[in-house]
């Protein structure tokens, strides 16, 4: 009977363990970096005179990376059109997290906490300004987005910006197949699943010998 209940609870932990595993995305995808977007953007020039946008009335525009002429500081140091790799491991279990996050060489798992809603597939929060999220398909996009309240930021053309937010975008290329999760636990724990079953059997065919 303590051999019954043994077996039970073993199996019990065995097949939590494999829901546990079960949680885990693993992410290899294949990214072209598609550049960076400022938002709520003005530049002004020393003198304070508004160089971006046409308008100064307004209270900013979009800026494009293609369009900055004035070298504004960068999320990224990938080239426009550079494909790279993104590898992730991700734990949406009640104690799981961003195990690993790499973009490109960069580590982007530091710091990194999962959306508790998220509405994308991939979506990771970075403190309270930093926002990576997107697809994880190819033709779809990830944007990694940091909220900025910046004051007059230097520019490689010598004068000033701001900004409210600055997105490096991302489009999937490709995106390899990922094999279902392994729960790494189970191997170990079907060893004593299966002594635990042996005794059962040795002690049965003692009973039926007496």
């Amino acid at each position: 009977m303590r051999a019954y209940r043994l077996v039970v609870v073993l199996i019990a932990v065995l097949f939590g363990s494999m829901a546990s595993a079960a949680s885990v995305q693993n992410i290899d995808v294949r990214l072209g970096f598609a550049g960076h977007t400022y938002y709520n953007t003005i530049v002004r020039n020393s003198s304070g005179e508004v160089l971006f946008p046409d308008e100064p009335e307004m209270l900013g525009g979009v800026l494009e990376q293609a369009d900055d002429i004035w070298g504004l500081p960068r999320l990224f140091d990938f080239a426009v059109g550079e494909v790279l790799r993104l590898t992730a491991t991700i734990d949406d279990g009640p104690d799981g997290g961003v195990l690993s996050c790499n973009l490109g060489g960069l580590d982007c798992a530091t710091g990194a906490t999962l959306d508790a809603n998220p509405t994308d597939p991939l979506s990771i929060f970075y403190g309270t300004t930093g926002w990576f999220r997107g697809g994880l398909t190819p033709g779809s996009t990830l944007d990694y987005d940091l909220l900025q309240f910046a004051v007059n930021v230097p520019t490689e053309s010598g004068d000033l910006a701001t900004w409210f937010v600055l997105r490096g975008e991302f489009d999937v290329l490709e995106d390899q197949p990922q094999p279902a999760p392994v729960p790494l636990p189970a191997p170990a724990l079907l060893l004593p699943v299966g002594l635990a079953g042996l005794a059962m059997l040795r002690r049965g065919q003692k009973r039926q010998r007496v």
